[in-house]
């Protein structure tokens, strides 16, 4: 009986992992190879692709001081499928222009798109029945894409250019902004 009453939780959390590991993909490919991209694609100098980063980091870490505030207006589910969205908007911006301006834009859409993912993510496992196992198991698969993610995005780049390595992050971008329904929205407080 315990069992059966633990199997549809334990099976909810199948696709939270997935899209951790998805959105710390992004968030690790973004870490390693965004100023790699400003100075071999976009052109800029090494001062210029570090002030790029840095707007990246910025606005990351400004929307994951805001992301209560953002919950509480779209939700969790509409905060993550637009976050979703704009990791995959903001990437195509720098891809398609492949210059300075528009790529620190893109960034920073890419920066506040991935400021919340996680944390809805892990949230949405600890309303799991045993939540420290929930959080750990969705952390660990999570935390490999974030680990894969770099070396798979230089690999790519390596045969096909980074700008179509991108193109993985873009996608996985649009892949959790589809999959937000598996979050859930919790309860409101009054």
């Amino acid at each position: 009986k315990r069992l059966r009453n633990a199997s549809p939780a334990r099976g909810r959390l199948i696709p939270l992992a997935g899209l951790a590991f998805l959105s710390l993909f992004c968030e690790g490919a973004m870490g390693d190879w965004a100023t790699i991209f400003l100075t071999d694609v976009a052109r800029a100098s090494a001062s210029a692709a570090a002030m790029g980063f840095a707007a990246y980091s910025l606005v990351m870490m400004c929307g994951r001081f805001a992301g209560d505030r953002f919950v509480a207006r779209l939700g969790s589910a509409g905060l993550l499928a637009t976050s979703g969205l704009s990791v995959a908007l903001g990437l195509g911006v720098a891809v398609l222009f492949r210059s300075y301006g528009p790529a620190v834009v893109g960034f920073a859409l890419v920066g506040l798109g991935v400021s919340n993912m996680v944390p809805i993510l892990f949230r949405a496992a600890g309303r799991d029945g045993d939540s420290g196992a929930a959080i750990a198991s969705v952390s660990i698969i999570g935390y490999l894409g974030f680990l894969i993610g770099p070396p798979l995005i230089g690999v790519l780049s390596q045969s096909v250019g980074l700008s179509t390595a991108f193109l993985a992050v873009i996608f996985f971008g649009l892949t959790v902004a589809a999959g937000a329904r598996f979050v859930g929205d919790e309860p409101q407080l009054e």
